[in-house]
């Protein structure tokens, strides 16, 4: 950067950048949430083709590199015109996504019931404290949920974080690091446009309690091939890791269109995220700490990566057997503020 005559000044500028400009995307995907009650017997599919809009963006600095081979241009000047391209598809998305009303509509059809009015007023604490009280409605569901998948999430999580320098000591080269990186970015990006979709279509089909089973799977297999210094064996460990990773979060989104009601959605899956990721994040900063902490070489990265595989492929096909034992409620549950409002509608007190 300081040869392109980018100094220090410009750091803070760029990494707001980033942050801005991952913030905004998030926000995007999320608002096509607005459509997941449009097609009641596809939100899976919906959910998984917003979801699989991060991974296709893998190709994204690969599609940028090449503009610039091709046409001999600077980065900044890619970057001017995809600034471009992004205002455009801002307003495509401005005119197709639909409105807050139309969401409540929809839903309302879809379900059969009335919906308690949306907020007026953006107070986020409060919005909070509704989400934690409508996760203790159904607080074991969430728990055995929690565990399951925190305790899975750590397997494709450590694996994804240290794939470049796993790859360089089970294959021997610096290059095999190199190598091990660019397959998990590559598989990221194929699954994503192919697999991920094509998985909300049969989650639909089958349900969430087929799914739950195919995460165990997929925690199995990568259990099966991460150890094996073998590219085959690599490149399936990896697409079983990033379909594992794509697949929670599917999983998380149609999991709550169960057991949230649409006027807080967003809210109590965002607050359910956050205590999964305070579950998981030192579970699985413990081993890469262990990682750190043993002689240099394949089984310092085998030896959690085993932990991680064995207790996540135990601990989701024990919640398989759990969401058999206790289904779903049949219909999103109400706090008793948002049931109240609803009775008042009808001039009933509950």
């Amino acid at each position: 950067g300081a040869q392109l005559g980018y100094d220090a000044l410009l750091a803070p500028l760029f990494a707001a950048g980033v942050l801005a400009c991952d913030f905004g995307a998030m926000l995007n995907s999320f608002s096509f949430m607005g459509l997941v009650w449009h097609f009641p017997g596809k939100q899976t599919l919906i959910l998984a083709l917003i979801n699989a809009t991060y991974q296709v963006s893998a190709f994204l600095p690969v599609a940028i590199q090449a503009l610039m081979a091709t046409f001999d241009i600077d980065l900044s000047s890619v970057m001017l015109f995809y600034v471009g391209v992004v205002t455009l598809c801002t307003y495509v998305c401005w005119r197709l996504v639909p409105t807050q009303q139309e969401y409540y509509e929809t839903a309302k059809a879809a379900l059969g019931i009335p919906l308690p009015k949306p907020p007026k007023t953006l107070a986020p604490c409060q919005m909070c404290a509704r989400a934690c009280d409508v996760l203790r409605i159904h607080r074991l569901d969430h728990v055995a949920s929690g565990l399951a998948l925190g305790i899975g999430f750590c397997f494709p999580g450590f694996y994804a974080s240290l794939a470049g320098s796993y790859g360089e000591v089970l294959f021997g080269t610096k290059g095999d690091g190199t190598r091990m990186a660019e397959l998990y970015v590559s598989v990221n990006a194929i699954v994503g446009a192919t697999i991920a979709p094509l998985s909300g279509t049969l989650a639909d089909i089958f349900g969430l309690k087929a799914f739950m089973i195919f995460l165990g799977v997929l925690q199995f297999v990568g259990l099966a091939t991460c150890g094996l210094a073998s590219w085959p064996a690599q490149t399936i460990c990896t697409t079983a890791m990033v379909l594992w990773s794509t697949l929670m979060n599917l999983f998380i989104s149609r999991y709550f269109l169960l057991y949230s009601p649409p006027n807080r959605f967003g809210t109590v899956q965002g607050v359910y995220v956050v205590f999964l990721m305070l579950f998981a994040a030192p579970v699985n900063g413990a081993g890469l700490g262990a990682t750190a902490m043993m002689p240099v070489g394949p089984d310092a990265y085998r030896i959690p990566m085993y932990f991680y595989g064995a207790f996540g492929t135990l601990g989701l096909a024990l919640y398989a057997i759990y969401f058999h034992l206790h289904p779903p409620p049949e219909s999103p549950p109400l706090l008793p503020e948002d049931e109240r409002e609803l009775a008042g509608n009808f001039g009933c007190v509950s």
